[in-house]
């Protein structure tokens, strides 16, 4: 038996000698043919070693993973980039298991599958392992970390989010200039990109500094032709291309060109980075032959080196293809994209970036030629592809990446709506409505609480960014007095703030389905009218260029179960004064005569033109665009001077796709109803933000809760100092939330005896409507500042106070950031008795503002009524006691409203519409199936409108007696004188 154990343990170490020779004869023969840069045999070799490593160790042991990620990287080093992310992902997985979330070995193979996810354009992928590695690190930065940073900053620049990438190369290039030395090249690289980014930014004298300094450190360290040196006159020449200098930068590319072919070959990438130069200079000279020859040439190698659906690849071909425009060689453009169209979708599929931005350059070429029938198709292939890309990225994006998304593809929209209203295809304008406008509304926090009872990694991700959201809130509440080290300190809270908000978002994907809309699908759940105000840019198609002209046209789709129509009301700017004269008038408390009269111009340019297409009979869903938002529509005044809402049944709704919901989507209360009302301010005056005592609101509690009380139904009432931010915040998904208080907008500007702010202001009572891109301008620079790097400050505008806010704004004040984080999925009706709480920012794209109201929608709230402008103490008080007396009866939230709304119509105190028409409210009828849609009043006709009809019946009635009589009078002249005529020739005749 011992004879045999020793045969057998020779055995086995004559085998793993055997083994141990075959590995190194294999990787001496890799090495070989890897310095021959002949790829297959390397593979062929790379492979036998992996195999030899699996069958001899298994697949989970460390050395089998060491020979898988030698695989990965030579894959990865020559562009192989899909394989090296299978083998990079199978790595990441075992590594977890073995070393566990937070090793070093697990965070360096995140790293390695997010550079392989960078190189493949998915980036969104990409951002959510580096944050998580950057998060995992828990503040320790080191070599690693700082890569992490210069990666996330890489992702964050080539989608236009420059702040957050000038932070992470800031941070990354502090600690290696700290750790590694200024002239080591980590600390290189990072200043190429700094120097980047400020080419993009226009800092032109910031680039030019940085790169003069690396060229002097280069030129002492390793000499004026060696390939660190040609990199930095490289990056010199861009940049020079970028001034205007075309002279100096056309020298430079030639000599680092000529350099580089010499040093490193044709074949180098760096070498082909300068062809590339070459080429566009030749083309600003109209040499075009010689530059068709070399972006061949580009091409022919970037194929072989880097795979034909790379990006850089992907470059060349667009750039042959505005060459070829150029020389109106569109049929040689057509036959070169359509190739490499069928090579994209065979190998990556119709909806990655690169497949989409192909479809893009075929349409433009289509219309560039005035083919528009060819370009439609392709056009709405484009619009299928890039929707099935949004569908899947948008939902593990954070809120700031989404705008970016959407931004990208302005052009493409305005082009394809363009068509449409050349064509005047209903159909199609209703399709794309619905499969852009409002969409980002339908990646709202809505239901993460039920998401955490599930995972409790979720459920700390959102106490985390519920912590940093009101930190960021208290920094920005003091946005004018920020001190330089505040506004980086706010720049490092949105940057965690994005993070937590790309972690939660990848733990999402599975939870959120795709809503699959459809134009059958509306039309079967409409049971009136859909009329969709879409404020859109056009392309000018007769230019060369497709312009997008500047100025907004807005249309009107107007659907019902059996037609489809479409209504072009012109220019948007006519329009938008006169909203702004309108909400002047009203918030100025002007004659009703007056207001009136503005109302009816109104009425004539966005509702009368699309009357005739609604069914007035039933319910007409009102969906709004940029300012109209601000409007109440139905304040607007008809051809008879009757109110709109006198006539119909309007329902505000913030985009189409919410006909599909049903109540069962918004989750189940957890408690009745709460009420916050007369909170204790405090007596303290801060500058700029001050809160007066609001006796109305006191009432209204009380009064609140007593008709509660009548109706036999709970409802938990805080009071005084009791009406705090902390109570706010430990809500869970109350069936009712009212919330009498002062609001804010940034902008506004509060009138005495109402619910706003009494702030310092330099403004009007009326906020200034400009239309802009991005929202209203603000005063301070600070805050402009900060405003343009993050869509998520904007919610930070707007906020209600509660106990305490004079005193500690950061403890009194809760912004709609914060709301954001409230867990109300299940409140059936949030109720924002305060001032401006319909009022944000322009969020752009179809998708509303930035306001409160938004805020509380995106919280969970099935319904939220919230006010237009300043609202009055007294007559917010009386339209909520007519309110509650209805909705307490078991009348639905949009059929209550209205009838306070009528009834305050019809009396002569609060008739005037700066009292009534200031509410609006989000949330239609059918969420609520179980409650009566019918209108309990009957209202007076409007006394002007009796007086004149009755006036215009007696005017009518005094002619017709006029008439009679002179028909009469006529009649009896007639027969005197045929009696006299008879007379006559009877005395003749005798």
């Amino acid at each position: 038996m011992r004879w045999y154990l020793c045969i057998l343990m020779l055995f086995f170490i004559a085998n793993a000698i055997a083994q141990n020779d075959d590995m190194e004869e294999m990787r001496m023969l890799f090495e070989k043919y890897h310095s021959q840069t002949d790829f297959f045999k390397a593979e062929f070799y790379a492979k036998k070693m992996y195999e030899i490593t699996l069958k001899s160790f298994g697949e989970d042991h460390l050395e089998t993973i060491d020979s898988m990620e030698f695989l990965a990287e030579f894959y990865f080093k020559y562009c192989r980039y899909a394989k090296a992310r299978y083998l990079h992902e199978s790595i990441l997985s075992k590594v977890e298991k073995r070393f566990g979330n937070n090793h070093s070995v697990t965070l360096m193979a995140m790293s390695n599958l997010a550079n392989t996810y960078m190189q493949l354009n998915e980036s969104t992928k990409a951002m959510i392992l580096f944050a998580r590695a950057i998060q995992r690190s828990r503040g320790k930065v080191n070599e690693s970390t700082m890569a992490y940073m210069q990666n996330l900053g890489t992702l964050c620049q080539n989608r236009g989010n420059y702040a957050k990438a000038e932070l992470l190369y800031q941070n990354a290039l502090g600690w290696s200039k700290q750790n590694l030395g200024k002239t080591h090249e980590r600390t290189f690289k990072i200043l190429y990109r700094l120097s980047y980014l400020y080419m993009k930014q226009e800092r032109y004298n910031k680039a030019q500094k940085i790169l003069l300094r690396i060229l002097q450190n280069h030129k002492k360290l390793f000499g004026e032709n060696s390939p660190h040196t040609l990199l930095t006159l490289h990056h010199l020449s861009v940049l020079y291309g970028y001034m205007g200098k075309d002279n100096e930068a056309e020298s430079l590319c030639r000599k680092v060109f000529y350099a580089r072919k010499k040093i490193l070959g044709i074949k180098h990438p760096q070498t082909l980075t300068s062809m590339n130069n070459m080429a566009f200079f030749l083309i600003k000279h109209r040499n075009y032959d010689k530059a068709e020859v070399l972006y061949k040439s580009i091409l022919q190698t970037r194929k072989l080196s880097r795979g034909e659906t790379h990006r850089d690849t992907l470059d060349v071909v667009h750039k042959l293809v505005i060459l070829y425009t150029k020389r109106k060689m569109y049929r040689t453009a057509e036959k070169l994209i359509r190739e490499s169209l069928s090579t994209y979708i065979k190998k990556i599929g119709k909806s990655h970036p690169h497949t989409i931005f192909l479809l893009e350059m075929l349409a433009i070429l289509y219309c560039q030629q005035g083919l528009y029938q060819n370009a439609e198709p392709v056009l709405e292939a484009w619009l299928e592809s890039k929707n099935k890309f949004l569908q899947k990225t948008l939902k593990i994006a954070s809120r700031e990446s989404r705008y970016h998304y959407l931004f990208a593809e302005q052009k493409m929209t305005s082009l394809l709506v363009s068509l449409y209203l050349q064509r005047k295809d209903a159909r199609k304008l209703l399709d794309y409505s619905i499969k852009r406008k409002g969409i980002l509304l339908h990646f709202s926090t809505k239901g993460l609480s039920q998401l955490a009872k599930k995972e409790p990694l979720v459920k700390d991700l959102l106490n985390n960014l519920q912590n940093d959201r009101e930190s960021l809130s208290a920094l920005l509440l003091n946005a004018e007095k920020l001190s330089e080290k505040q506004v980086d300190d706010v720049r490092q809270m949105q940057d965690k703030i994005e993070r937590t908000e790309l972690l939660i978002s990848s733990h999402c994907e599975r939870y959120s389905p795709a809503q699959n809309v459809s134009i059958k699908k509306i039309q079967k759940v409409i049971s009136g009218t859909v009329v969709d105000f879409v404020a859109v840019k056009t392309c000018d198609l007769k230019s060369e260029d497709l312009r997008v002209n500047d100025s907004l046209q807005i249309i009107a789709i107007v659907t019902t179960q059996k037609s489809l129509q479409f209504v072009q009301l012109g220019k948007f700017q006519p329009i938008l004064n006169l909203i702004k004269k309108y909400r002047t008038q009203i918030i100025d408390k002007a004659s009703i005569t007056r207001i009136k009269n503005t109302a009816k111009k109104l009425y004539a340019k966005i509702w009368q033109p699309i009357q005739k297409h609604c069914d007035v009979k039933n319910t007409i869903y009102v969906i709004p665009d940029r300012e109209l938002n601000l409007l109440p529509v139905k304040a607007l005044v008809d051809e008879k001077g009757r109110y709109l809402i006198e006539n119909y049944n309007l329902q505000m709704l913030p985009s189409i796709h919410d006909l599909l919901y049903s109540s069962s989507d918004f989750g189940i209360p957890q408690n009745e109803a709460v009420i916050f009302a007369n909170p204790d301010y405090g007596s303290e005056k801060n500058e700029g933000l001050f809160f007066k005592p609001l006796p109305g609101t006191a009432k209204e509690g009380l009064l609140l809760k007593e008709m509660f009380s009548t109706t036999k139904q709970h409802a938990e009432l805080f009071f005084s100092r009791e009406a705090n931010k902390d109570n706010m915040k430990s809500m869970v998904a109350p069936r009712i939330l009212h919330i009498a208080t002062h609001g804010f907008f940034a902008r506004s500007s509060a009138q005495e005896n109402s619910r706003g702010v009494g702030r310092i202001s330099q403004e009007t009572h009326s906020p200034e409507l400009e239309l802009m891109d991005d929202g209203i301008e603000e005063s301070s620079q600070n805050f402009v500042q900060l405003r343009n790097e993050q869509k998520e400050n904007l919610f930070a505008r707007c906020g209600l106070a509660f106990s305490g806010a004079n005193t500690n704004p950061s403890k009194g004040i809760l912004t709609a950031m914060e709301v954001l984080s409230l867990d109300l999925f299940g409140t059936e009706l949030v109720v924002l008795s305060a001032c401006d709480t319909s009022q944000g920012e322009i969020a752009g794209f179809g998708n509303g503002l930035f306001s409160l109201q938004r805020a509380f929608k995106e919280a969970g709230a099935k319904a939220v009524l919230s006010s237009l402008w300043p609202a009055s103490d007294k007559g917010t008080l009386h339209l909520m006691e007519k309110f509650y007396r209805h909705y307490l009866n078991n009348v639905s939230p949009q059929a209550s409203l209205r009838s306070a709304q009528l009834e305050c119509i019809a009396e002569e105190k609060y008739a005037h519409p700066y009292y009534w028409a200031n509410f609006v409210m989000e949330g239609g009828d059918y969420l609520f199936p179980d409650r009566t849609t019918k209108v309990v009043t009957n209202v007076k006709p409007n006394v002007l409108y009796q007086y004149v009809l009755w006036l215009g019946l007696a005017v009518i009635v005094c002619l017709v007696l006029i008439f009679w009589i002179i028909l009469i009078q006529r009649k009896a002249q007639d027969k005197m004188l045929r009696r006299q005529t008879r007379r006559k020739l009877r005395e003749t005749r005798i």
